[in-house]
């Protein structure tokens, strides 16, 4: 009995893999770097979202704003309040991701 899920674990990784499934850190990040963000500050700011946010908040964002295109604004907006709170925790760290970037001289 135990084949059973094991199988169906591999069969579903087969079919995302197949159909050019990305991870959750994969997916925001594109969505972010198709926004017109630098990949640098995108990276700090996913990698922040994952650190800090509980694992389903994350992948729940990662399905909406990653895979659907929502904009992350709207989405945080139409959060249930708990929700919008984790995100306050981490606006810093994503506010200090851009900092980061804006106080590096160019070239």
């Amino acid at each position: 009995m135990m084949r059973r899920p094991a199988a169906f674990g591999l069969a579903s990784l087969a079919i995302l893999t197949a159909c050019g499934g990305k991870t959750d850190t994969e997916a925001l990040t594109a969505a972010c770097t198709e926004r017109g963000e630098k990949p640098e500050i995108c990276g700090c700011i996913v990698t922040a979202m994952s650190s800090k946010l509980p694992p389903e908040l994350f992948a729940r964002t990662a399905d909406t704003v990653g895979r659907q295109n929502r904009e992350i604004e709207e989405y945080i907006r139409d959060l249930p309040k708990d929700d919008q709170i984790q995100f306050a925790v981490i606006v810093n760290d994503m506010d200090a991701c851009a900092a980061s970037e804006a106080s590096t001289p160019p070239g």
